[in-house]
């Protein structure tokens, strides 16, 4: 979502669960929570999505991703 478009649907969510993290048992309702929110904002996202769209790149931190918007 943050790449894409550029908001951060699930604040502090990286940090709770996030890769290299410590393993941690967070409240199952707060995870479906989250769950629901990402994938509704990932079906509007994807819902945009044209054949034009799908051929261009996401910048990342150091320019155009090498894969297009279709193969990432």
């Amino acid at each position: 979502m943050r790449l894409a478009q550029h908001k951060d649907i699930a604040p502090g969510l990286n940090d709770l669960v996030g890769y290299g993290r410590p393993a941690s048992t967070p409240s199952l309702d707060e995870m479906w929570s989250v769950w629901h929110k990402v994938t509704a904002a990932a079906d509007d996202y994807l819902d945009t999505l044209t054949p034009e769209i799908m051929a261009t790149h996401l910048l990342g931190g150091r320019g155009p991703m090498d894969e297009n918007v279709g193969t990432t």
